[in-house]
C-alpha cells in the first residue's frame, strides 16, 4: 500500500500454516485479537472432517509489511524476510508469489541475489511508438486497468539478429479520441510498441557491480578506459554490436517523426555517448561521463546527416 519505501514495497504477506497455528505469534504480527484468531478455525477444521484441534490450513493477510529479501536455496524460495510493527520477521513456506509491480519486483529480486539475466534492466529506457488500430465490429475499452493486454509475438525469434525485441501492449484509454461514426465510438484500439534497441550497453559479468569494480580499480575497468572498449569487461556486449543496436534504435525513432518534429529520448550515459560518437565520428569514449539529467541535442538534416548541437547541458539543474 505504501510505495514510498526506498527500493521496497509494502505488501500483504500471506502466512500459510499447515499444522497447529500459533495464535500468539499471529496476534503479535497482525494485531488481530486472540479471540478473533481462536474461534473460527476450529469450526472450519471440524466441518471439514478434522479434529477440533487437529491440523488445518489457515491464511492470514498481513498489511503494512516491508519486504526485504527472499531466501533462495537450491533454486527455490524457502523464506521471506520482512519488517512489520518495527520488528523484523522471517516466514518460511513451500510457495511464494512475488507481485510487486515492474519496479519493485526486480528490486526485491536483486536485493535477494537473484540477478540472473537482464533482471531489472531497461525498465525506463524503452522507446514506445503509439499507433491506433480501427476495429471492425468489435468494441473496446471494457477493461478495468489502463493496460489490458500484452503481445509477446515480436519479443524473440530469428529476427533478433537484425533488429531488437518489441513488446506490444493495448491501452484501455482513448488517447486518440473516440470514433465519430454512430455506433462505432468504441471500435478503436490504441497500441504501444516498445523496442529495446536504445537500452544501456550490457556490462557482462560487471552488470550489477560495475561501480564497485571501478572504485576498486579493477584491472578490467582500467583496461576498458585505456583501450576505450567495453569488451575489456568479461562477457560484456561487443562494441560493434552495441553500435549497431543503438543505430537501429535511432533509425526506428527517427522514422516515427515527421519533418520538423522533436523527440525526447531518456536513456543511459553509455547510449548517449554512443549516439554522440556516431554523430561526430569521434573515438569510442570521447563522450563518456554524461551527467545525470543532462541534455544533449542532436539535429538530423534533410539528407539524413546527424549534427551534434550541444552535449551534456546542466544549466537547468
Amino acid at each position: 500500500r505504501d510505495l514510498s519505501a526506498a527500493f521496497g514495497l509494502r505488501v500483504g504477506v500471506k502466512l500459510i500454516q499447515t499444522e497447529l497455528f500459533d495464535a500468539q505469534a499471529i496476534h503479535e504480527l497482525s494485531g488481530l485479537s486472540l479471540d478473533r484468531l481462536a474461534n473460527p478455525f476450529t469450526g472450519w477444521s471440524a466441518a471439514h472432517g478434522g479434529a477440533a484441534n487437529g491440523p488445518f490450513l489457515s491464511v492470514y493477510a498481513l498489511f503494512q509489511a516491508l519486504v526485504f529479501v527472499l531466501a533462495l536455496a537450491v533454486g527455490s524460495i524457502t523464506a521471506v524476510r520482512f519488517e512489520s510493527g518495527g520488528r523484523e520477521h522471517v516466514v518460511t513456506g513451500d510457495l511464494f508469489v512475488l507481485g510487486a509491480n515492474a519496479i519493485h519486483s526486480p528490486a526485491i529480486l536483486l536485493r535477494s541475489g537473484i540477478d540472473h539475466g537482464p533482471t531489472g534492466q531497461g525498465l525506463h529506457e524503452a522507446y514506445g511508438i503509439e499507433v491506433e488500430a480501427m476495429l471492425d465490429g468489435v468494441d473496446n475499452f471494457d477493461g478495468s486497468t489502463i493496460t489490458t493486454g500484452a503481445d509477446y509475438g515480436a519479443y524473440d525469434g530469428a529476427f533478433r539478429s537484425q533488429s531488437g525485441a518489441a513488446l506490444l501492449y493495448f491501452e484501455n484509454r482513448w488517447k486518440f479520441g473516440l470514433r465519430p461514426e454512430p455506433g462505432r465510438w468504441r471500435q478503436t484500439l490504441p497500441i504501444v510498441i516498445v523496442v529495446e534497441d536504445l537500452r544501456e550497453v550490457h556490462l557482462g559479468d560487471f552488470e550489477h557491480t560495475f561501480y564497485d569494480h571501478a572504485e576498486a580499480r579493477h584491472p578490467a575497468i582500467l583496461r576498458m578506459v585505456t583501450d576505450e572498449s567495453w569488451e575489456a569487461i568479461p562477457n560484456a556486449e561487443q562494441g560493434p554490436d552495441f553500435a549497431a543496436r543503438v543505430r537501429r534504435g535511432m533509425d526506428e525513432l527517427l522514422a516515427a517523426l515527421a519533418p520538423g518534429e522533436t523527440a525526447a529520448l531518456f536513456t543511459h550515459a553509455g547510449t548517449i555517448g554512443e549516439i554522440c560518437r556516431q554523430a561526430t565520428g569521434s573515438r569510442a569514449f570521447a563522450f563518456m561521463g554524461v551527467e545525470n539529467a543532462s541534455i544533449s541535442r542532436l539535429v538530423i538534416l534533410a539528407d539524413g546527416t546527424w549534427k551534434l548541437r550541444t552535449f551534456n547541458e546542466v544549466a537547468h539543474l
